[in-house]
């Protein structure tokens, strides 16, 4: 037969305390790495929708892009609304002008994705005043024709399905005269200009309406720039180009406050056509672009020898000669009504 002896537990007695310690250091621990998580897992949300609407906003801008690059192929690309085709022959991507969409019932527009990325954008007409759509050849029905603007809208998403599209508005005007403080369609003198009859039909016949390459050669009296000529501010002509003597000045060469205003390509002021002229200078000099510079470099050496193969059997003398002979060539000689002048 067994006995035990009850005894009474020891209030004072430490056995197990270590182990309520280290539970308790365990749990806050643990609350420590749950909090961590929550706040990581929270940031990588956020992060990826921040980096989804920074996403769909850089593809918005590639779709205003889009458009104003047809607008620059294709001046007329406007009044054909949404009844436009692809980019070229070679872009087997769809159109993605659409008309404005009021956001009722299955999305009808069409999307244009980006190269190499899943993002997409969509672009839709904004019609003028009282019209709900964009007629095509019917300018008022998407030009606002008190200010001659007219306005897109853009949406992109980072992908398809995207709960969180990015939208803008861009508002197009064109270049007007009233921009600039010279403007010109043609750089030569108004055939209404001349004292004959005789003299403003003739010019009318071979100068009204032509473009200087169309005009060569027929007489026409072209506007020159000659040195201390200067046009103090934004200058157009749709002529192919402006026709320079010696060193005028194009574009304003001072701030308004009179500082000196910085001469780099971004200042020109001068434009030809569609085309800045970059090779005209602030300070009144002719200059070259890089690629100029680096063209004439590559023909430096063939030049040389073609002149060597051509001229090299002529003497310093003779080559003087030469030279003075073509000086008196250039001299104007001819008729007032010669082709030549």
């Amino acid at each position: 037969m067994h006995s035990r002896v009850l005894t009474r537990p020891d209030l004072r007695a430490e056995q197990g305390f270590s182990m309520v310690l280290t539970i308790m250091a365990l749990f806050v621990m643990s609350m420590f790495v749950a909090t961590a998580y929550v706040a990581v897992t929270g940031d990588m949300r956020l992060s990826a929708i921040a980096q989804d609407r920074k996403s769909s906003q850089a593809a918005a801008e590639a779709g205003a892009d889009y458009y104003l690059n047809r607008l620059r192929q294709d001046p007329d690309f406007w009044t054909k609304c949404d009844t436009v085709g692809p980019l070229d022959s070679t872009d087997k991507t769809k159109n993605p002008v659409n008309q404005l969409w009021n956001g009722v019932g299955p999305d009808p527009r069409t999307w244009r994705a980006i190269p190499e990325s899943s993002d997409e954008y969509t672009i839709e007409l904004i019609p003028a005043g009282g019209y709900d759509t964009c007629v095509p050849n019917k300018q008022d029905s998407f030009i606002d024709m008190a200010t001659g603007t007219f306005r897109i809208k853009v949406t992109a998403r980072s992908r398809t399905g995207d709960p969180r599209p990015r939208s803008i508005i861009v508002t197009y005007a064109r270049d007007s005269f009233l921009n600039y403080v010279y403007f010109t369609d043609y750089e030569n003198l108004d055939p209404a200009a001349f004292a004959s009859a005789t003299d403003r039909a003739t010019q009318t016949t071979n100068c009204s309406n032509r473009y200087r390459s169309a005009r060569a050669g027929k007489g026409c009296l072209e506007i020159q720039f000659a040195t201390s000529d200067a046009i103090n501010g934004p200058l157009h002509t749709n002529d192919e180009n402006l026709y320079i003597c010696g060193s005028p000045v194009f574009g304003r060469i001072k701030n308004q406050d009179g500082s000196s205003r910085p001469l780099t390509d971004a200042h020109l002021e001068a434009l030809a056509g569609l085309k800045t002229l970059r090779t005209l200078k602030l300070d009144g000099a002719l200059g070259i672009t890089d690629a100029g510079l680096a063209l004439l470099k590559n023909l430096d050496q063939p030049v040389r020898d073609c002149h060597a193969r051509q001229l090299g059997h002529l003497s310093s003398a003779e080559l003087q000669s030469l030279v003075e002979l073509l000086r008196t060539a250039r001299v104007p000689h001819e008729d007032n009504d010669s082709d030549w002048r």
